[in-house]
């Protein structure tokens, strides 16, 4: 079994992503954030297949399952858009799934006519791109970590609810 990892994102203005960026940058107070961006990450596993069979049969799943993503609103990336490469700018990756495997899983009607695929997760990706211009990189992520991060305060960490949800931070650059 191998897993197809795909990226979707809404084609136009995210406005659940726009409202955390506002709260996080003036809210509570963190500058760094330069831009940040939501995907749906899904990780489907495809029954006895190399990589790029996988990739291959995620692709079909998805250009024939209107009800796993919508073309009309979402665009798909079987990877992550090239980073810019800034030496004042750190990217990180935070992946945030729930807790429970069984709020991950994806059932919808179009897996009958994919007996190949086995399962649909589902999980948010966040792409932060941070400032690090005159600042220690390594002090702009703990922090950026700190603030986005896991807390049931409303002082901070918007992004991670730790009773419902799990996280991984990923430096990408």
């Amino acid at each position: 079994m191998a897993d197809s990892l795909v990226y979707v994102s809404l084609q136009q203005s995210d406005l659940h992503c726009i409202s955390a960026f506002e709260s996080i940058k003036h809210s509570l107070d963190f500058k760094a954030l330069k831009s940040l961006r939501r995907y749906r990450l899904l990780n489907i596993s495809v029954d006895g297949a190399s990589q790029v069979q996988a990739d291959g049969a995620a692709a079909a799943f998805i250009s024939a399952a209107f009800d796993i993503v919508n073309p009309n609103k979402e665009s798909v990336a079987f990877e992550l858009p090239k980073l810019n490469e800034n030496r004042d700018e750190v990217v990180l990756g935070l992946e945030v799934m729930a807790t429970d495997a069984h709020m991950r899983q994806v059932e919808v009607p179009s897996m009958v006519r994919f007996p190949d695929i086995r399962s649909v997760d589902q999980r948010l990706y966040w792409v932060l791109h941070l400032d690090t211009t005159g600042s220690d990189p390594e002090s702009v992520i703990s922090d950026a970590i700190r603030v986005c991060g896991p807390t049931v305060s409303r002082a901070q960490g918007l992004l991670v609810n730790p009773l419902f949800e799990s996280y991984l931070f990923q430096r990408l650059s």
